[in-house]
């Protein structure tokens, strides 16, 4: 386990983005900023038209897919049970946040309380 709270951190720390054997990370309460970019995400969308006799009235997504793009090595968590980033002003969107789950297969616990 890995409790690095209220450190005053500013930026994720680069030495934890390969970490075997460790279930629990927790940065809670530090200043960081931002998460590293590993990839991103590609939204795709279907859609489909409602129409009256010939004329198309309008066009509604009924069908989103993500897709994560990975742009450089993402990080390796294997063992990671538990993430706490709470309470850091990180300034990022709900899929930059969640696409750190990926990295984690037995993850069961992300945390992002007060997290602007």
């Amino acid at each position: 386990q890995i409790y690095l709270d209220e450190n005053s951190l500013t930026e994720f720390p680069k030495s934890l983005r390969h970490i075997r054997g460790v279930s629990v990370l927790s940065l809670r309460n530090n200043q960081i900023r931002g998460l590293p970019h590993w990839g991103h995400y590609k939204k795709s969308e279907t859609l489909q038209s409602h129409m009256t006799g010939k004329e198309i009235t309008g066009f509604i997504p009924c069908l989103w897919t993500l897709e994560f793009i990975v742009d450089v090595k993402p990080p390796s968590w294997p063992d990671m049970l538990s993430l706490d980033l709470s309470g850091n002003p990180l300034g990022v969107d709900v899929e930059h946040v969640i696409s750190l789950a990926l990295n984690a297969p037995a993850l069961t616990t992300l945390r992002c309380i007060d997290c602007d």
